[in-house]
């Protein structure tokens, strides 16, 4: 049940050094400490520590090794055992064992060391006194899983297992079983095992039936028998419609397996777990209340993986959701990246779609449902593929309905899901709060979630930041103090952009006497705290606090003596004024000294007598100049100051408040400007300035009334939310969207205003109708588009401004030329987006190219009125004229072409058809060399072709052309005869030539006007600064064509250089292509403008994946090998370090065009060291462990008749490598950048034919193009900055033509640089995939993330 064959291949593709760590763990078995480990390497063979530990962290990063919670590292079983057998019998290996330290009772890995020893006794000692230690193992067995298992999968131990008696052998058989259904192994090869597994023991199959793997296939019978056999009944009553029946058996299996399991209380199988749990709440609450929280209450603390849907099933059915839905999350977020766990993540998927189809956990696992959903399809899980499948009925089965109509007629039972009666909530609760005197409720571990808040003191005006740990179901805690300088150093996690405003009010207070220091808040903090979502009450932290800003205000009512004033405000003194309305709101008011001068004479003043009045009246106007003034004196218009109609709309603010959002209902009577009052509440007449002059508004208060009312009646027909005091909560901001359409639709009753003062009034809705295009051609080159958006008979817009307009905003939302807002149909923004992506704009015109001529197609397709000219016709019709060409495959190609092979030739016909060049981008290895043979077979005629490759490939393209187009007369240019050959070349010649004569020979090349050029490995050029670029970019052709497997590796510049090549001007200039595609995705890599990208390029690009075309590629497994460095090794590599530190500080300040050449150096020397410490000096008697860790690796693959590909960056690490495999008498083949060319091919062939078991390749001249489909192992002994440069490598081996599983390993020695490297891979790995399906992150390394690349930590 262990692919044998697959483990060895990844195994010989290791280098030497990984190789070495890996023997040395296989020895092992069991997790060793760190320096006990690195000191075993280097009694084996010297390597520095950080090279082994970032061998580890590879092979961790490849799945075949793994750190435990301690931080010990082991290898995975699978590999372990299979490496044992050899390893163990070499003295330089077993003489480890005697610096073994002993194990301890109390070791979580007592069992496994335990089997260690007995291994080696039975392989290395006298086989007569294995029988008590085997004796001792099988009465505790279940002590010793799943280890034990690993003896049933390879031959070697066959002679071990028989000294074991039947009932034991039958034990492991089973706990195997279960091992592979949580694999969701294939259930036909489960069956091979059993038979195998059977005829070793000599018992009939039957004896080894395990009822789970019936069930799981589907078959619901009545007879099932075998291990499990009682649960497996319970399963099929509740297919039945029993659960009353279903329950008993499931506790007629539970005590049975209590006979030999007391620490669990329900099925260890997850299936069963899993069904258990559901019968239980299917059945009464009564019944069941008391079982579920002893459960409950029982894993509480002791959760393992195998049982969590189980726990989570009866969380969600407890009401508990949150919890459940983290519990999930977690577990799915490791075992969706753990295929031996996948039968967990089935049941996690089906648990939440059954009980929280709503869950954000289901969108983000959407691609994985449907990847674990094809296992589970072919892998015959039928039973709980019938079950998923009918919970996603309403998703179209996944777009599996068929198979779910076949699985309903296999089983022949409807699905349990369908007799689950769905209880509301409320419903739930009340129930536990009826039943819970039964049992208390339980008590929840905290999910490790926090926040910054702010606790405010409103009675001291103090304000305490705090940061709040998430408790479940039981809320935030109250809070721990954070420090104060902390937080103005913007140290603390998860600030934000208000946090770090609120910080820089933080003051620092120096005590000299003392020589200490303190940090408070300057009094601006009240001001910039504002809005912000979390703040809480000090004495109360679960109690929401609001402070807003306000201004001040001063209210004019007159009395039976005369007139009075009031204000808001009650201290005139200070700058910023706290006014506490309520318990938890306060406002937030500064006073320029001018305001506080006036409040600080009318608190004097008092009462102004009746006959004051004109006076009065002259001084509320002055006053209403620095503030607005309230009052309900009737003869305001004798004070000369314009008077206007107050705003009588409702102005909805829109509030953040923690997670939520809150809506609250005021009035605006100066429309732009505060004051906000209460709609129908407070004075009728106002006197304040509004843009910029001084004014008075009447408000209308009945009016304001009125519109309340009629907003409240839309709002509830509407929103489903409750209005409460004249507020909306919206515990899901998404939710206030119904809210905002109400508003947009009623503009004449509402208007909505975001934090900052953001005003949001929609004009209306714009549709593609309304716009008009016209399309010129200019210059002999270009299309220029121009057009109207017309809005009505005053508003018009220019598709310029609406180009400017999408760009500025994200939204469908564009600001017209008076405040305003536009709403753009979903359509036609995302139209207008595409068309600015690819549009030129100068002097006031937009440009068009004409090969970006698709992009328009939808616009105009959609547009009320176009107007087009006869160019733009003819391109558009020879465009669509080129897709009808269904050329055939020419006659004198002598091979089969497969179907996408066929499909890429006829795309490439169709693309020089208009005068197209094109981009073949198939994933490495599914043929682009013989796709671009057929097409130049196809042009052959029309004219001379030239065919530029590495160095390294070309023999291959050599042969190739020969073999499948003996046609096609190939020339290869020597030194005396390039000239003569390049005048001659017609049609038919192919001139075959390497990018290094591309460059030497490029004004040569560029004289010729070739028919067809193509450029294999065209990454070759992607720099457009090189030589080799600038020739390429010189050469003349009526069509091109570039191969690349990775068409972006490290940024987007990449691509635009290679499609300069091939249509130049598609992409605008390379400022133009910064500004609108690369510079975008770095600050976001969600940005549209990569969906945009990929739709322009679309049509030139074709790139398929093996998955997605070829079904017989075997399986490919990629091992990161981390390894540890030995103390001497991580002494001189720590040396280094510091060293490198120093001088890349010191280039830092010298400021000048050599420093990042500089800092690189120092980088170089870091990795150098990683490998191994004589690539730095020859001289040094340091071993190293990454060299080691390889040679393990290669001694298995040789015993295991493998062979693999070794590559490495340096020439000189391949060098070291070389002489360690001379010593021990291994054959190799060898090729780096100072092979000749025919040499190369000699190589090739010969590595093809069976010659060496290892192939070293320098990976710059051997990296691409070479088809060494003889090797089933790579190795590469040292990373690469660019993760796509190693896959490309890799696949020289996995490609068409390979039929063995292929392992790839990568050894990254630990602790190093190197392991830095790899973290960079996560976000490099899939850049060319990310933008060819829609988000991307690219750009070059700076000095500074160099440096952090090497910081301590």
């Amino acid at each position: 049940m262990v692919n044998l064959s697959f483990y060895k291949e990844q195994y010989q593709s290791l280098d030497a050094d990984t190789r070495i760590i890996v023997d040395v763990l296989s020895v092992y078995l069991y997790p060793l400490e760190r320096y006990t480990f690195i000191d075993a390497v280097n009694r084996v063979r010297e390597m520095p520590q950080d090279r082994i530990i970032d061998i580890l962290e590879l092979l961790k990063e490849k799945g075949l090794g793994s750190y435990n919670l301690a931080g010990n590292y082991s290898l995975i079983p699978e590999l372990g055992f299979l490496l044992f057998p050899d390893n163990i019998r070499q003295p330089q290996y077993l003489r480890l064992l005697d610096h073994a330290k002993p194990y301890s009772f109390y070791s979580t890995s007592a069992r496994l060391q335990e089997l260690q020893q007995l291994l080696t006794a039975f392989f290395t000692g006298e086989k007569s006194l294995l029988l008590p230690p085997v004796r001792k193992i099988s009465f505790e067995l279940q002590e010793y899983f799943p280890y034990l298992c690993y003896l049933l999968y390879y031959s070697e131990y066959k002679d071990l297992l028989r000294l074991f008696d039947t009932d034991s052998i039958i034990k492991i058989y089973t706990a195997a079983v279960r091992q592979h259904l949580l694999a969701m192994a294939p259930l036909d090869a489960l069956h091979a095992f059993g038979l195998q597994t059977a005829a070793f023991i000599r018992v009939e199959a039957s004896a080894l039936a395990h009822a789970e793997v019936a069930l799981q296939e589907g078959y619901i019978k009545e007879d099932i028998q075998g291990t499990d056999a009682l649960y497996a009944g319970a399963v099929i009553q509740l297919y039945e419609g029993l659960p009353d029946k279903a329950l008993v058996l499931f506790e007629q299996g539970i005590k049975q397996q209590r006979l030999q399991d007391k620490k669990n209380s329900i099925p260890v199988s997850p299936l069963f777990a899993f069904l258990y749990a559901y019968t239980l709440t299917v059945l009464p609450e009564e019944k069941t209340y008391t079982v579920i929280n002893k459960i409950l209450t029982a894993y509480d603390k002791k959760l393992f993986q195998d049982i969590t849907p189980a726990i989570s099933l009866l969380q969600f059915h407890n009401g508990r959701k949150e919890r459940a839905e983290h519990m999930l999350q977690i577990l799915l977020e490791t075992t969706s990246r753990q295929q031996d766990k996948h039968l967990l993540s089935y049941l996690s998927l089906v648990c939440l779609q059954a009980f929280y189809p709503k869950s954000k956990l289901l969108k983000t696992y959407a691609p994985f449902i449907k990847e674990v959903l094809y296992k589970g399809i072919h892998h015959h899980y039928r039973l709980l593929t019938y079950e998923l499948l009918y919970l996603f009925r309403e998703q179209a089965y996944l777009g599996t309905e068929k198979t779910f109509r076949d699985l309903a007629v296999f089983l022949g039972k409807q699905p349990i899901f369908s007799r689950m009666q769905a209880v509301p909530e409320w419903e739930r609760l009340l129930n536990t709060l009826i039943l819970s005197d039964v049992n208390k409720p339980l008590k929840e571990k905290t999910p490790a979630l926090t926040r910054l808040v702010y606790l405010i003191d409103l009675s001291r005006s103090e304000i305490v930041p705090v940061i709040q740990t998430h408790q479940g179901d039981a809320g935030w805690s109250r809070g721990r103090p954070t420090d104060l300088k902390k937080l103005k150093e913007g140290q603390l996690e998860n600030m934000t952009d208000h946090d770090m405003r609120i910080a820089g009010t933080i003051l620092k207070e120096s005590y000299h006497t003392y020589g200490t220091e303190s940090y408070i808040f300057g009094e601006r903090v009240w001001q910039e705290i504002t809005g912000h979502p979390y703040l809480f009450l000090l004495e109360d932290p679960t109690v929401p606090v609001e402070v807003i800003k306000a201004q001040p205000e001063l209210i004019v009512n007159g009395t039976g003596k005369g007139y009075i004033f009031s204000t808001n405000i009650s201290d005139y003194t200070r700058e910023i004024v706290l006014i506490k309305e309520t318990p938890t709101r306060v406002r937030v008011i500064r006073l320029t000294q001018q305001q506080r001068s006036v409040f600080q004479t009318l608190k004097q003043i008092g009462t102004v007598p009746a006959e004051g009045k004109e006076k009065l009246l002259q001084a509320l106007r002055n006053i209403g100049a620095h503030i607005t003034v309230h009052s309900n004196l009737d003869d305001t218009a004798t004070l000369n100051i314009k008077q206007r109609a107050a705003d009588a709309r409702i102005r909805v603010q829109l509030q953040p408040t923690g997670d939520a959002l809150k809506a609250s209902f005021f009035v605006k009577p100066f429309a732009v400007d505060p004051p906000y009052c209460k709609p129908g509440e407070g004075a009728r007449h106002l006197i304040g300035v509004t843009n910029g002059e001084r004014c008075q508004a009447i408000r209308d208060l009945e009016a304001e009334k009125s519109n309340l009312a009629k907003l409240m009646i839309l709002i509830q027909e509407s929103v489903a939310q409750e209005v409460v005091d004249d507020t909306i909560f919206f515990d899901d901001p998404l939710d206030c969207l119904q809210l905002l359409e109400v508003i947009y639709r009623h503009p004449e009753l509402a208007v909505a205003e975001w934090p900052e003062g953001q005003k949001l009034k929609v004009r209306g809705v714009a549709h593609q109708t309304q716009l008009r295009v016209t399309i010129r051609k200019v210059d002999g080159k270009w299309f220029t588009c121009n057009g109207e958006l017309k809005i009505d008979e005053d508003t018009v817009l220019s598709l310029k401004e609406l180009l400017d307009a999408v760009k500025l905003n994200p939204t469908r939302f564009i600001t017209l030329r008076n405040g305003e807002f536009l709403s753009l149909t979903t359509k036609l923004h995302r139209q207008l987006n595409e068309l600015a992506s690819i549009a030129l704009a100068e002097h006031e015109q937009i440009h068009i190219r004409p090969l970006a001529a698709h992009m328009l197609d939808e616009l105009l397709e959609g547009a009320g009125e176009v107007d087009t000219d006869e160019h733009w016709k003819a391109l558009r019709a020879r465009q669509a004229s080129a897709e009808d060409i269904h050329p055939e495959v020419p006659a004198t190609l002598q091979t089969q072409l497969r179907p996408y092979q066929e499909e890429g030739f006829r795309w490439m016909v169709r693309l020089a058809g208009w005068g197209a060049g094109a981009c073949l981008a198939d994933d490495m290895g599914l043929g682009k060399t013989i796709q671009a043979i057929t097409m130049l077979l196809y042009r052959a005629s029309e004219g001379p072709a030239l065919v530029v490759c590495p160095a390294s490939v070309l023999p291959n393209w050599a042969n190739e052309l020969y073999r499948f187009a003996p046609s096609l007369q190939v020339k290869q240019i020597t030194n005396g005869s390039r000239s003569a050959v390049l005048k001659t070349a017609g049609p038919f010649d192919i001139v075959l030539i390497t990018y290094g004569i591309l460059q030497s020979e490029d004004k040569l090349l560029a004289g010729v006007h070739w028919n067809t050029i193509v450029l294999d490995e065209a990454h070759t050029i992607k720099n457009y600064q090189t030589k080799t670029s600038r020739a390429a970019m010189a050469l003349q052709a009526g069509f091109k064509l570039i191969l690349t497997g990775t068409p972006v590796q490290n940024h987007l510049t990449e691509i635009w250089n290679l499609f300069n090549f091939i249509n130049p001007g598609l992409l605008g200039n390379l400022q133009h292509f910064n500004k609108q595609f690369a510079t975008p995705v770095v600050y976001n890599a969600e940005s549209s403008v990569t969906k945009h990208l990929r739709k322009l390029i679309g049509p030139f690009m074709l790139r398929r994946t093996k998955t997605a075309v070829l079904d017989e590629l075997p399986e490919k497994t990629e091992i990161v090998k981390m390894v540890s460095l030995s103390p001497d090794e991580a002494a001189f590599y720590e040396a280094m370090r510091r060293n490198a530190v120093e001088n890349i500080k010191k280039y830092s300040q010298e400021k000048n065009s050599k420093q990042h050449l500089n800092t690189l150096t120092e980088i170089g020397k870091l990795r150098m060291a990683a490998c191994n410490a004589r690539m730095i000096d020859p001289e040094i008697d340091i071993h190293s462990s990454k060299l080691t860790v390889f040679l393990e690796i290669v001694k298995e693959l040789i015993d295991n008749n493998h062979r693999a590909l070794v590559f490495s960056q340096y020439v000189r690490h391949l060098e070291l490598v070389r002489q360690a495999l001379d010593e021990l008498c291994i054959s190799y083949c060898y090729l780096d950048g100072s092979t000749p060319i025919p040499t190369r091919e000699k190589v090739v062939q010969q590595f093809q034919s069976g010659e060496g078991s290892l192939f070293l390749i320098s990976l710059k001249a051997g990296g691409t193009g070479l088809n060494l489909t003889a090797a089933d192992y790579v190795i590469h002994l040292d990373p690469w900055w660019n993760p796509a440069v190693e896959e490309q490598a890799s696949d020289r081996a996995y490609r068409i033509g390979q039929t063995r599983p292929v392992t790839i390993y990568r050894l990254v020695a630990k602790h190093t640089i190197e392991e830095k490297i790899i973290a960079l891979h996560h976000s490099k790995r899939d850049l060319a995939d990310r933008l060819l399906e829609g988000s991307d992150i690219s750009g070059k390394l700076s000095t500074e993330e160099l440096l952090s690349l090497i910081a301590k930590g």
